[in-house]
């Protein structure tokens, strides 16, 4: 899956990869911005629109480019870890007919708890339509 991303969102990437301060060899080489750092593998969206996974330090695999489910939710991750509202219009449209995903609600998100520490909801990008929001 590649997406089609407006100037004006890349330049909000750039700006906010800029203001992190942050860059590796993925970001170099692939003129990538690190959606994810994640507690499982860093997910990237590059300048020409490809999602690419890094589990090196996981299992060792090469850098890959992510299936198009893997892709919606490093957009929609990316979308609350950078605060760029504007990667949710990279997603696809919601099909004719398709119902509303009974586990988030449409929200992208499953709550399952509330933290102890913080007292906010525990979320992930919802298992169930991996955070499109529906299903079809």
């Amino acid at each position: 899956m590649r997406f089609q991303i407006p100037h004006t969102l890349l330049a909000q990437l750039r700006a906010v990869q800029s203001a992190r301060g942050y860059s590796d060899d993925v970001t170099v080489s692939e003129d990538a911005f690190l959606l994810d750092p994640g507690f499982g593998p860093a997910s990237y969206l590059t300048a020409d629109g490809r999602v690419l996974l890094d589990t090196r330090e996981w299992s060792g695999e090469p850098v890959r480019e992510a299936t198009p489910d893997e892709a919606v939710c490093v957009i929609v991750v990316g979308a609350k870890k950078t605060g760029i509202a504007g990667l949710f219009e990279l997603l696809p449209p919601r099909p004719f007919g398709a119902a509303t995903c009974d586990r988030c609600l449409g929200n992208r998100f499953w709550s399952f708890g509330t933290d102890a520490g913080t007292g906010r909801a525990k979320t992930i990008v919802c298992p169930t339509c991996a955070g499109h929001g529906w299903v079809d």
